[in-house]
């Protein structure tokens, strides 16, 4: 990927030309908290919490930016539900993203209407796949046989 850009989701490029203004992201651990009838209470560890990425972006069509047809792309993407790659501009990948949500700050419109700047903040959600545990393996015998236990009863 070339230097210019400064992150890829999907099949999105955004490049710092493309209005980025702002980046943050937010990863944690969860603890379940187990209240003692006295004492302290203690915790138990749960495990990671999912990634939480937020982008800011300035589209204006004074610096070339389709800012409506960025908005409809943004919109279809979120509706579509699918993960995406997130990918730096170093080439970094992150993982698989969905879009959660888009808010959306018109600036100014023209005299019929069309969007001509907007401040957009998307919020991307690390997608992970659920590892299929694998079942416990149980006898099985077939329907015809006996039980291979025998019932004692005390007089």
């Amino acid at each position: 990927m070339p230097d210019k850009n400064f992150c890829r989701f999907g099949d999105i490029t955004f490049s710092v030309v493309d209005g980025i203004t702002g980046f943050s992201s937010s990863t944690g651990f969860d603890y379940a908290r187990h209240d003692l009838a006295t004492g302290k209470p203690t915790l138990q560890a749960m495990g990671e919490t999912l990634q939480e990425v937020t982008i800011d972006i300035a589209s204006r069509a004074v610096l070339g930016h389709d800012v409506p047809g960025t908005i409809e792309t943004l919109e279809n993407l979120k509706a579509s539900g699918e993960a995406q790659k997130l990918v730096f501009g170093s080439g970094i990948y992150q993982g698989n993203f969905v879009l959660t949500n888009i808010f959306t700050s018109v600036l100014k419109s023209d005299k019929t209407g069309r969007l001509q700047a907007a401040d957009l903040t998307l919020n991307l959600l690390e997608y992970a796949e659920r590892d299929p545990q694998t079942r416990r393996k149980t006898e099985t015998k077939p329907a015809g046989e006996k039980p291979r236990r025998t019932v004692t009863t005390e007089p």
